[in-house]
């Protein structure tokens, strides 16, 4: 298993319309920055709406899927993946150049 990541799944009920559906990723990426910052001093930016980066490599993602009738959500899966102890060459060579890690920092 590779246990250079940190990766979760949250499943949401929240209470918005389908119309505010996206300010749950949105939210999801300031926390992610924001518990950067206060956890390890790291400036994260984001890449809007669901990529969080360092020095405009991308370290984090966050994905939203969501299940839905008609006009009514019954549930949001939110997954969060993080590269946390990559070393340069466990990225495909391919995206070296826009793919970091924290273990860089």
């Amino acid at each position: 298993m590779d246990k250079k990541g940190i990766w979760m799944t949250v499943v949401l009920r929240p209470a918005v319309g389908l119309e505010d559906v996206q300010i749950i990723t949105l939210a999801a990426s300031v926390a992610v920055a924001s518990a950067l910052k206060k956890a390890m001093d790291i400036d994260a930016g984001i890449k809007w709406p669901n990529d969080i980066v360092l020095d405009g490599k991308k370290v984090c993602g966050i994905l939203t899927e969501m299940s839905m009738e008609m006009e009514r959500i019954n549930f949001l899966i939110l997954g969060i993946g993080m590269n946390f102890g990559h070393v340069e060459s466990d990225f495909p060579e391919e995206i070296r150049d826009r793919a970091t890690s924290l273990a860089f920092i």
